[in-house]
């Protein structure tokens, strides 16, 4: 696992991610000598929970359609339609 400062690392960014991409190894990215995040490249095996939270979109459903189905009564739907309409 190789080890760069926060100031290389934007200043080459591009490269750096070139780098992990191409060879596969994690990249620590750290500020004075602590380590803040690990650059490793990207995998289709994980699933990440952004796909189960936007997973409605994929079945077709609009997200107004999704919204109107989770609101819980029609109170709380007149509420956000005069919060959204309001100028």
């Amino acid at each position: 696992m190789r080890a760069v400062s926060t100031f290389d690392f934007r200043a080459d960014l591009s490269r750096y991610l070139e780098d992990v991409a191409a060879t596969a190894t994690p990249l620590v990215v750290h500020r004075f000598g602590k380590p803040i995040v690990v650059v490793k490249p990207y995998t289709k095996e994980v699933d990440l929970p952004v796909t189960r939270f936007f997973g409605f979109m994929g079945s077709g459903e609009t997200g107004d359609a999704f919204v109107n189905r989770v609101r819980r009564s029609s109170t709380e739907k007149r509420k956000i339609t005069r919060f959204r309409n309001r100028t």
